[in-house]
């Protein structure tokens, strides 16, 4: 049987949500259609502009003739994806990139919620290099990119960091789906910061503190039981600050 990389297309589309490139006229588009009512939700152009909805033109789940995408124009990279001429990564754990070939960058996700434009120091080709498939992957029900998730939300398209901000908002959060089988990409990487044993985490925390961090925490409680410091030093729970199921200040 074929891998599924073979199919990832098809596989995008059964999340009801399709996120692919259409080129048309002198532009590179990506857009962001849903199929269940025929609607693009939004545009970008290879010009660093966008163009919100709704709208019926630049259709992802019309993609024939010329402007239609093979299979082998998505590959998964670090942390990234690639639809031909299009990149969307995440260039710091903070930060998610939608980015053309051409240095322009459409869209901004901040994990604050804020949203900004055309910034050249977040590109996500700044490193020309895809990087080896790293926490890239997709399930039936979401897109993962590191930190980051495209999520199909009852009828909505939630872009949702790890944290738990969509936007400005916290509801339609992403991170509440169910991680299902990996259709496409791979998983490999993803926990780099943490260990799960069943209810609890041992985690790196604070890299950018006066000391870096090893914390062990529960998830029920909240509580952590004991940190480890790179001075040799350590601090005894119960306490609440330097949690692994907290890992924004990381």
């Amino acid at each position: 049987m074929p891998p599924p990389q073979a199919y990832a297309a098809e596989i995008i589309q059964r999340t009801m949500i399709l996120i692919l490139q259409g080129c048309y006229k002198l532009l590179s588009r990506l857009s962001i259609s849903s199929q269940a009512h025929g609607q693009t939700s939004q545009v970008f152009r290879d010009d660093g502009t966008y163009q919100p909805g709704p709208s019926t033109d630049f259709n992802a789940f019309d993609l024939s003739g010329e402007h239609g995408v093979a299979p082998a124009s998505i590959v998964f990279g670090d942390k990234a994806v690639q639809i031909r001429d299009w990149r969307i990564r995440q260039v710091h754990p903070k930060l998610l990139s939608v980015t053309n070939e051409n240095g322009n960058v459409s869209r901004i996700y901040r994990s604050d919620g804020t949203v900004y434009d055309n910034f050249e120091d977040s590109s996500g080709y700044i490193n020309e290099d895809l990087g080896e498939p790293t926490c890239a992957y997709l399930t039936s029900s979401f897109l993962q990119l590191g930190d980051w998730r495209y999520g199909e939300m009852g009828g909505h398209l939630s872009i949702t960091h790890r944290d738990g901000k969509t936007g400005p908002h916290s509801h339609h959060n992403a991170w509440t789906l169910v991680d299902g089988e990996v259709l496409a990409g791979t998983k490999e990487g993803c926990h780099e910061d943490y260990l799960p044993i069943g209810d609890w985490r041992i985690a790196r925390t604070c890299e950018t503190c006066s000391f870096s961090r090893l914390i062990i925490s529960s998830q029920a409680h909240g509580q952590t039981s004991q940190v480890f410091r790179n001075d040799g030093t350590y601090q005894p729970g119960p306490q609440t600050d330097f949690n692994a199921f907290d890992l924004t200040g990381s």
